[in-house]
């Protein structure tokens, strides 16, 4: 009977722990729990993926997307393209090709966060919806090969066929307008010929960005060392993470950088007034002030370069060239020469915190 009642007693650890294993994903620094994922409002595709983008150069883009407007900029392949968040917030992913390259550009409005990845697992070329959900305050994405969800936020898959593998990822930018034709004059421009007809321009989430309040559809606990929706650049590699926040870049006034060594090595983060927020006032051209920032090896051709702020960009100590906001040089000994982009990420304090809990934060003392 004893032996009955110890078969029967591990049989139903063994079924609970297989529902476990169900549930729960373990990853590097949280664990994914089923009742996190939560219903944000709009069903799969309520709010549409751009699949077939049109680019037009930075001449047309000025008819409509103005100097200060925020925009996500990939350079792939040789060639940089600039996504307005003025069409990013009102569809969120873009399937995209670079030459032969497939990748997904994603934005969520509701950590204000950036990401890109290759879109293909396994030699197989995926394309991607929004599922309507969210993680942790970040927006889920689904491909519709399998209907597999994935993390916008970490690029890995937390439900369905491809469950445990990550999308490799892409450093990018989150710059102004005028700092992508600055570094990139060649530039193409996602356009507002979208196939859909949406308010571009305007941006849904009014009064959103403030650092004080609470994010939506999320309420649990968050970590309390920055307020919930501070803006920050963060770094991660190998389980490690740390973030810069735009409080501390912003007190050095037009522009600002911090350089040390981090996680990869010796890092230095830029960081420039004049990009504007999109989740605070109707209007995108005229709402307020958010900054932009990017982070980069110092390192060019073997040498650690020291950079300082100035009022027209960045500049070495070691030979006085000019560096612009996404690392290009633009004029002295190293012109044309690019900084190498570290994978960051900007994002509201929120969501990065309950991503990666161990996060270390710089701070000036």
């Amino acid at each position: 009977m004893e032996v009955a009642q110890l078969i029967a007693g591990l049989a139903f650890i063994a079924a609970a722990l297989t529902r476990l294993e169900l549930n729960i994903l373990k990853r590097a620094d949280i664990l994914f729990e089923e009742d996190k994922l939560v219903e944000a409002g709009p069903p799969p595709d309520g709010i549409p993926s751009i699949d077939r983008p049109v680019f037009v150069n930075i001449q047309e883009a000025r008819e409509w997307l103005s100097d200060r407007e925020p925009v996500i900029v990939l350079k792939l392949k040789d060639e940089a393209r600039a996504y307005p968040l003025q069409l990013m917030i009102w569809h969120e992913i873009v399937n995209d090709y670079f030459e032969d390259e497939p990748v997904v550009i994603t934005f969520s409005a509701i950590s204000n966060s950036t990401a890109a990845f290759r879109r293909q697992v396994k030699e197989r070329g995926l394309e991607f919806g929004t599922s309507g959900k969210l993680y942790y305050g970040a927006t889920v994405m689904y491909d519709r090969q399998t209907g597999s969800h994935w993390l916008h936020y970490t690029g890995e898959c937390i439900k369905g066929r491809y469950t445990g593998n990550k999308l490799k990822g892409f450093p990018l930018y989150l710059l102004s307008f005028r700092d992508f034709k600055e570094s990139f004059p060649e530039g193409k421009v996602l356009s507002r010929n979208t196939g859909f007809s949406r308010n571009y321009g305007r941006s849904p989430y009014i009064g959103y960005g403030r650092a004080d309040q609470p994010p939506l559809f999320f309420e649990g606990e968050i970590d309390d060392r920055l307020l919930p929706k501070e803006r920050l650049v963060g770094i991660r590699n190998n389980g490690e993470a740390v973030v810069y926040p735009y409080s501390v870049l912003r007190q050095q006034g037009k522009r600002g950088l911090i350089q040390e060594t981090s996680l990869e090595g010796p890092v230095v983060v830029f960081y420039s007034r004049g990009t504007n927020s999109v989740v605070d006032t109707a209007s995108i051209r005229f709402s307020r002030d958010a900054g932009s920032a990017a982070a980069f090896s110092p390192r060019v051709r073997g040498e650690e370069l020291i950079f300082e702020p100035q009022e027209e960009g960045f500049k070495d100590r070691n030979t006085g060239s000019l560096w612009s906001m996404a690392g290009r040089c633009l004029e002295g000994f190293y012109e044309k020469e690019e900084l190498k982009p570290l994978e960051h990420m900007n994002s509201f304090w929120f969501a990065w915190s309950l991503y990666y809990p161990h996060t270390k934060i710089y701070k000036e003392f």
